[in-house]
């Protein structure tokens, strides 16, 4: 093996510490990495891969970013999972002996990031901890940028824990090793686990009496401090969270519900989120889309929301001059945590300052409205930062620059120090500058000029057609082409008083800065209960702006079985649909109306309706008005769904498996106060399975002891019309109009069963050809004489005992064919005169128009 060099060897020896991090080295400007790190980083970078040793074919690879264009490479590498070590390089190099010393100052994995280019201001971005004994299980996750620490301990299957990691779609997963082959993947880890720091939660915290929402925190502290060298000393609150407090939503129904997300899984398309996010702030934004993922499943919680929402319906200007005061506040959490960690500039503390200075505006708004519980606590927070906001004004620049190394960041006036230094540093320019006019005059040479670089330090330039007057004591110190330059005892004592001043005044800034930094990390847990109440007031203006643009409705919640909906809308469809929406009513209850048969055309709209009433029924559990004439929700403990067709090829299992895995976990979940919605059950199998897998499905759940769940089931199967024989079962259809052969289709949901789907004319709009288009529709004619197409199989009615006569049926085939919009006056009473002798001519009419 070919003998490496020192720094080679620094290098090796540095990274079998971090095996598993890309590790960029500090080498001069860039940052290098070597070997494998340097294949994979050049690859996924698409950064030049070349050798250490030139073009040698057993030369190490390596690759590397210039150090001041960084954070964007690493950026990409770990949205892409990547965990990366910055080895960077702790001394002067001018100053070292031999090798730089480096060390690695920084591990950035996808759940520890801090840095704002890498964040996105609206999201959490969560390390999460599971860990697991039987069916008990430890989860504690924190967000390293804003502070948030939660845990909890909870008996629930595994479908459960993939729920609360689809909510919260962390960064990072770690998992001890024993369940490292459960869940993998480039975005977990195995953790190990370590005891409680006291320093962060003493020994009598209850929070240690659950063992393993114990072992769950203690993984994330482990993994903070031993591998990332981040403290926990701005986890100012450890936070229980009980599950059971809110409402239960799986994988599946999130994805289905586009609460976050469209369904194609496009975050910056349709969603609930993007209709109710009307935020201000970045505090704002993460909260209400922590509520929206959890919401409460308690009535008294939520009518507490409720109050905070209408009293700001209520308040117009108030509200507007709140969002105004709100829109200059800058993302506090994340700031306080850049103070924490010591990476916060001059610009941050600024920002900060600018933020505070905004909160005795928003308690002086507040303060003259009687507010409900949410909204009086959160006002409580907003007072007592003026002197810090005062010590910040006094000490910092305006427009201070990105550096804290540089200078030029304290203000004058805020250290005696500092500013004799700067008045030695201007005496000194104003020195240089009589110096330069003195040189000038004795030497008679107009050109002759002072300069100043960090290389040579101050000099005297002449051009070369006046060498011959340069004086004897004049020092020659660098040859230019066209140009001399000189040094000069006196300039050189000056250069040594102007550089020592410049570099103590840059020094006793960045002392000055530190120390103040350092000051405002004491207020860091006063300044991160106050940036929760600005979020929390923040989104509660959301919703009450949300609910008066869009014309929502204050829901009736409270414990009982009903839901019961008025001139319902889908959110999400009327805010983004191209056509205008179409209201709807719902009634569902476990007495009388527990499930619902949805029948009707494709595309007629039977989707949309069963997702608007979760919709309505999840917008109030959150705290929310809700798009509808008038609601009235009994709490719901889960909103169940299972809609749409996709194979899960990455397990082998077909649509029709899914659709029964799905099933399967709803019927084992699901209890009388669940929300269940099901859609074309048993359609991804033969028609004699599916319509008994159908059937025996609604009877399950019509007639099983405590799993009578309010259901919506959307089928194509007519036959299920059937079953509403029994006590809790009701038909119901979207209404469809047709006319000279053509389908309209009203969205409107009216009571009954249909008995057709057109699904020839959905064929037919979607653009298939005519040919084919006639074809089916001779085919299905013809299945229907023969008797072997889909008949509804429903119970007997004076209807279908006595068929209506042949003149009556023409009728009504001509008056559902009319459009009303479509027609002339004259064209109507040619019509009505037509249907005048049509009536005379039926059988025992006893009457003669004709007279």
């Amino acid at each position: 093996m070919t003998k490496l060099s020192p720094m080679m060897q620094q290098y090796r020896d540095t990274k079998d510490k971090y095996p598993d991090c890309l590790l960029f080295f500090r080498v001069g400007d860039f940052f290098e990495l070597f070997f494998d790190d340097a294949v994979q980083a050049a690859k996924e970078l698409n950064i030049a891969l070349t050798s250490r040793d030139g073009n040698k074919e057993d030369g190490i690879p390596m690759a590397g970013v210039p150090h001041h264009a960084m954070e964007n490479y690493l950026s990409r590498l770990v949205k892409r999972g990547y965990k990366i070590a910055i080895c960077d390089q702790v001394e002067d190099p001018k100053a070292a002996k031999g090798l730089v010393r480096r060390e690695v100052t920084r591990v950035i994995t996808p759940g520890t990031i801090i840095e704002d280019n890498f964040l996105d201001p609206t999201r959490n971005n969560w390390l999460l901890a599971l860990c697991r004994e039987g069916r008990n299980w430890g989860v504690a996750y924190a967000d390293i940028s804003t502070g948030e620490f939660f845990c909890s301990e909870l008996e629930a299957p595994r479908e459960q824990i993939e729920a609360i990691i689809s909510a919260l779609a962390p960064g990072e997963i770690l998992v001890p090793p024993e369940l490292s082959r459960q869940f993998c993947g480039p975005f977990v880890t195995t953790a190990a686990e370590a005891g409680a720091d006291p320093d962060f939660a003493p020994k009598d915290n209850p929070v240690w009496l659950h063992p393993l929402a114990r072992r769950a925190t203690t993984m994330i502290l482990a993994y903070l401090g031993d591998k990332h060298r981040l403290s926990a000393r701005h986890f100012n609150t450890l936070s229980w969270r009980d599950f059971n407090r809110y409402l239960y939503l799986d994988a599946v129904s999130q994805r289905n519900l586009e609460l976050v997300s469209a369904l194609s899984g496009d975050r910056s398309g349709p969603s609930l989120l993007k209709v109710l996010d009307a935020t201000s702030t970045a505090m704002g934004g993460r909260l209400l889309r922590q509520m929206l993922i959890t919401p409460l499943a308690d009535a008294q919680g939520i009518n507490e929301r409720l109050d905070a929402v209408e009293v700001l319906t209520d308040n117009f200007l108030v509200r507007k001059k709140l969002q105004r005061l709100l829109a200059d506040m800058y993302d506090l959490e994340r700031i306080v945590t850049k103070v924490s960690y010591n990476t916060a500039n001059a610009r941050d503390l600024n920002a900060l300052k600018t933020s505070l200075d905004a909160l005795p505006g928003l308690s002086e708004l507040l303060q003259d409205m009687e507010l409900p519980t949410l909204l009086q606590a959160a006002r409580d927070r907003l007072t007592g930062f003026e002197t810090l906001s005062g010590l910040i004004g006094k000490a910092l620049q305006p427009d201070p620059p990105l550096t804290i190394r540089e200078g030029n960041i304290i203000r004058s006036g805020y250290s005696e120090e500092l500013d004799a230094l700067r008045a030695l540093a201007s005496d000194g320019s104003e020195w240089l500058k009589r110096y330069e006019q003195k040189l000038k005059e004795e030497t008679t040479i107009k050109s002759l000029k002072l300069g100043f670089n960090k290389v040579f330090g101050y000099y005297i330039e002449v051009t070369r057609a006046n060498l011959n007057a340069i004086p004897d004591f004049f020092i020659r110190k660098q040859t230019l082409v066209n140009a001399e330059r000189f040094i000069t005892p006196e300039l050189k004592e000056w250069e040594e008083k102007i550089i020592s001043a410049h570099e103590r005044q840059h020094s006793l800034e960045y002392q000055l800065f530190c120390e103040l930094r350092e000051h405002v990390a004491t207020f860091s847990a006063r300044i991160q209960a106050t940036s929760r109440a600005v979020a929390t007031i923040d989104c509660f203006i959301s919703l009450a702006e949300v609910a008066v643009s869009n014309n929502y409705c204050r829901p009736q919640v409270n414990s009982s079985d009903c839901l019961v909906i008025t001139e319902g809308r889908h959110p999400v469809v009327e805010k983004f649909g191209e056509h205008q929406f179409v209201a709807n009513d719902c009634t569902l209850d476990t007495g009388q109306s527990q499930i619902l048969i949805i029948t009707g055309p494709n595309m007629a709209g039977k989707s949309t309706y069963m997702r608007q009433v979760a919709l309505i029924a999840l917008m109030a559990h959150v705290g929310s008005f809700v798009p509808a004439e008038a609601a009235r929700i009994g709490v719901l403990d889960g909103i169940f769904t299972r809609i749409g067709a996709s194979d899960d090829l990455a397990s082998g299992q077909s649509t029709f498996m899914v659709e029964m895995s799905e099933l399967a976990r709803i019927l084992r979940r699901a209890t009388a106060n669940s929300l269940i919605l099901l859609d074309e059950i048993g359609r991804g199998t033969g028609t004699t399975d599916g319509l008994s897998i159908a059937r025996a499905t609604i009877e399950y759940l019509h007639n099983t002891p405590g799993i009578t769940a309010k259901t919506l089931f959307a089928t194509h199967y007519h036959q299920l019309t059937a079953l509403e024989e029994l006590e809790r079962v009701e038909n119901c259809s979207v209404q469809v109009a047709e006319s000279m052969g053509e389908v309209t289709f009203l969205h409107k949901i009216i009571a009954g069963g249909s008995d057709r789907s057109y699904g020839i004319h959905v064929a037919k709009l979607a653009g298939l050809p005519e040919q084919l288009i006639a074809a089916a529709g001779q085919y299905l004619e013809t299945m229907i004489a023969e008797g072997s197409a889909e008949t509804p199989v429903v119970r007997e009615t004076a209807a279908t005992r006595a068929p209506l006569d042949p003149g009556v049926q023409e009728i009504i085939r001509q008056l559902s064919a009319l459009d009303p919009d479509d027609i002339s006056p004259r064209q109507a009473w040619e019509i009505l005169a037509w249907l005048q002798q049509k009536a005379a001519s039926l059988p025992g009419s006893g009457v003669n128009y004709e007279d």
